[in-house]
């Protein structure tokens, strides 16, 4: 099976850890949902992995985790 993923701006806790929620589909068009807690771009090339960064840092963040009032005060 083979899927195609693109990262959303939306996180959810699974297992007590932090996810960004990735959308898309199989080879076969079924919708799939990724919960994915770590991203590695696999190379040693620096420009490539600072690219890489950036692009998911650029997604930006929108959590459905409740935020505590203290951490913010």
């Amino acid at each position: 099976m083979k899927i195609s993923l693109e990262p959303t701006a939306e996180m959810q806790r699974v297992n007590g850890v932090s996810c960004r929620i990735w959308k898309g589909v199989d080879d076969h068009g079924v919708p799939i949902i990724a919960h994915v807690a770590c991203v590695s771009p696999q190379t040693h090339d620096d420009d490539v992995a600072a690219r890489h960064r950036l692009e998911l840092h650029d997604v930006g963040y929108a959590t459905r985790e409740p935020i505590s009032l203290r951490s913010i005060l």
